[in-house]
């Protein structure tokens, strides 16, 4: 396909060029134009021979142009969007615990042990969302009708991905909720008590779409369902997906990551020496 786009240029060229009106006079001078006494004919040639350089060029962007909505530009933006917003999730997490003393928990309960409300709402006074933080009940569930208004509105900017094609109320961004994870059940984890580094902690990871919840829901992966979502489900990303690290770091994970890494990331008191995670 693309050697005939190349043959449409080629004979586009050719035929503007032998019946161009302004064509070089070689026995006098060479460097000046002079008027064919077939200009008429001329002109109609050029245009023709335009007009097949012109199918040619959109023929050619309609080969590449799905490419590069794939592969550059605007993924690569959507991506940085996204990086941006996990990064902001990571202050509100941190400046969290700078009030509290502790990380909050992955969820609420009520004196039943009912789940209420989500660290995703927690942290909204840590994100520049302290108005819609003053609008939720917490004293009642997320999804109590005293909470409808707010629980039918889009997810606030920073929980969205712009690469996943999900409703708008859900978030991908989700934390890993174990007995040896930074987010635990009830109880706000102590940084001081991370013996891994900040660096090789994974606070918050980009789940797959798949795997999306509503933003105020209190409900996340817990290590077994991250680690299988990991390897058997697609990423919004072309080649990856982001997760945020305990000293606010985005890091880029492959899809080919080492599963062992992965667990290890996730884990922040579980001694396994240095773990080198992947890059932005």
């Amino acid at each position: 396909m693309l050697q005939l786009v190349i043959q449409g240029f080629q004979r586009g060229f050719v035929m503007a060029d032998q019946d161009n009106p302004y064509i070089a006079n070689d026995d006098a001078n060479p460097t000046i134009a002079t008027i064919s006494s077939s200009s008429k004919k001329g002109c109609g040639g050029t245009l023709l021979g335009m007009g097949v350089i012109i199918g040619s060029l959109i023929v050619f962007v309609g080969l590449i142009l799905p490419v590069s909505r794939r592969g550059s530009g605007s993924e690569a933006a959507r991506r940085m969007f996204c990086s941006s917003n996990l990064r902001q999730i990571g202050i509100g997490l941190l400046n969290y615990e700078h009030a509290y003393k502790t990380l909050p928990p992955a969820y609420t309960v009520d004196e039943n042990g009912t789940k209420l409300h989500s660290w995703r709402a927690l942290i909204l006074p840590f994100i520049e969302q302290q108005k819609l933080y003053e609008e939720i009940d917490f004293s009642k569930p997320w999804n109590h009708p005293d909470n409808k208004v707010i629980a039918d509105l889009a997810a606030p900017s920073v929980f969205r991905c712009p690469s996943s094609p999900i409703d708008m109320r859900f978030t991908t961004f989700l934390g890993i909720v174990d007995t040896n994870t930074c987010l635990q059940a009830t109880t706000g984890r102590v940084i001081a008590d991370v013996t891994d580094g900040p660096s090789e902690t994974l606070m918050v990871v980009e789940a797959n779409p798949a795997d999306a919840r509503h933003w105020m829901e209190p409900s996340d992966l817990d290590l077994k369902e991250f680690l299988e979502a990991f390897v058997n489900e697609e990423s919004a990303h072309y080649g990856g997906r982001h997760a945020i690290t305990l000293d606010n770091s985005v890091r880029f994970f492959p899809v080919e990551s080492d599963l062992e890494m992965v667990k290890a990331a996730v884990t922040p008191n579980s001694n396994d020496g240095s773990v080198v995670l992947p890059g932005p």
